[in-house]
């Protein structure tokens, strides 16, 4: 039996009018992750520990340096996701439709493969930490919920995704970006004045990535020529480079900075804001040849597969390296500092194994993506008062997951995750079954390709 869909049956079943660049952004933004990360974390033991295995320590390989620090400018391409994500989600959305029902049926998609990984992870949490040493218990919990941020903003943005959508021309799609661009500018300048970089900078968790989110919906409304995108692209990487070059702001696009510089990722900065322009500009100038690259049968069948399980691919890759690397300590493989001269051959000695784990697990846990869940995913509506209150449950869920991920279970406890969950639970008791039902093995496939 065939694992997956054909090559002839995925082009059949795709409607001529889908922009599968759309969909190729998605899975590379997101497979840029997954590589990203085998290569930028770094686990080793610490050499001067007298019990060298219960002493593992983690470290950033961006941390020394500079030529990689720089590098991360080409890995940072997560502002296609949300760009991928503004373009597909107004493809869903109609006019005097229900906004909060909307937005739940996008989260059903969105929230079903996370609940199974928190559950899941909960479950291993309670079992490892009887015999995995404390501190490296200390260094992987909270790193694996790290990755619970973008499910907390992108469901944010999703949100404005209606509100975009009356963006009916090129000058207002520029002014709404100047705006939110403006905005991170006052941001960042109360960060450096007062610092305090979480407190103060988290309005730009919503600024930065609307950016992105509000050019995929100007991309999908074709409110970009492709000239403009390249305008965009050579601008806003000038203006980066003198921001970088001259201002206050890391290098990094990645990793935290030190007290005299800014943070460029949590939370965003003007100089990621930019960065979201230079790479939505290159994506509107790449655009007709990404359609063509996609309209060959198996490039089409791999991205469209891999999109089907783009949220297990993103949220176990995480559990995969530790667990890897975890073996790695048990059998005392690991380097025994960080700058250990065999770092970087060790690094491409794992990378096989590495990718051959994450697609056992993608694999394997796809099912729990495609296969929709009792009660949370039947069809529903939220009309008339309900909208409104299941819209604003549903930002609540979002934001409780962006502080479950930045503040790790450790400080939040169950009251962060029970925050979350009784946000969502609480949106679905709240809308209705719609008047026309739709069976969940049917609604399954339907999410499958939105």
């Amino acid at each position: 039996m065939r694992l997956f869909p054909s090559a002839a049956a995925i082009e059949a079943g795709t409607p001529a009018s889908r922009d599968r660049s759309i969909d190729f952004l998605r899975i590379l933004s997101l497979g840029v992750v997954v590589v990203g990360h085998l290569l930028l974390v770094v686990l080793y033991f610490d050499a001067a520990c007298a019990e060298p295995r219960q002493c593992v320590r983690a470290a950033g390989a961006l941390d020394d340096s500079t030529a990689l620090q720089w590098l991360t400018w080409g890995m940072q391409i997560m502002p296609l996701f949300f760009f991928a994500g503004g373009a597909a989600s107004l493809g869903s959305w109609q006019s005097g439709a229900s906004w909060g029902g909307w937005l739940l049926a996008r989260c059903q998609r969105l929230y079903r493969p996370t609940l199974w990984f928190v559950a899941a992870i909960f479950l291993l949490v309670l079992i490892c930490q009887q015999f995995v040493p404390q501190d490296a218990m200390a260094i992987a919990v909270p790193q694996i919920f790290v990755l619970l941020w973008f499910l907390g903003v992108y469901t944010v943005c999703l949100a404005f995704v209606p509100l975009l959508s009356k963006i009916t021309t090129g000058r207002q799609l520029a002014l709404v970006v100047a705006g939110l661009y403006g905005l991170t500018a006052l941001v960042d300048a109360a960060r450096w004045t007062w610092g305090s970089d979480w407190q103060i900078g988290a309005p730009n968790f919503v600024f930065v990535w609307l950016i992105p989110t509000a050019l995929g919906v100007g991309y999908r409304k074709e409110l970009i020529p492709r000239l403009v995108g390249a305008a965009m692209f050579a601008t806003a990487l000038a203006a980066d480079l003198a921001l970088c070059l001259a201002g206050p702001y890391a290098i990094a696009m990645l990793s935290t900075a030190d007290q005299s510089h800014i943070s460029n990722f949590t939370p965003p900065s003007l100089l990621l804001a930019g960065h979201s322009v230079c790479l939505c500009g290159l994506a509107v100038l790449l655009a007709p040849w990404l359609r063509r690259l996609m309209s060959h049968p198996q490039a089409w069948r791999v991205v469209a597969i891999g999109n089907t399980g783009a949220m297990t691919l993103y949220l176990w890759h995480w559990v995969v390296l530790f667990g890897m690397d975890g073996a790695l300590i048990v059998a005392g493989l690991l380097p025994t500092s960080q700058t250990s001269p065999g770092l970087w051959p060790d690094k491409a000695e794992q990378a096989p194994l590495f990718l051959f784990l994450v697609l056992v697990a993608f694999l394997l846990l796809r099912p729990l993506e495609t296969r929709p869940l009792p009660w949370w995913d039947d069809k529903v509506s939220a009309p008339g008062w309900r909208s409104p209150v299941v819209g604003a449950l549903l930002i609540c869920a979002g934001a409780s997951t962006l502080a479950l991920a930045r503040l790790g279970p450790q400080v939040v406890g169950l009251w962060g995750v029970g925050a979350m969950a009784a946000s969502l639970a609480l949106a679905r008791a709240t809308a209705t079954a719609a008047s026309s039902p739709v069976s969940r093995a049917a609604q399954g496939r339907t999410a499958e390709t939105s």
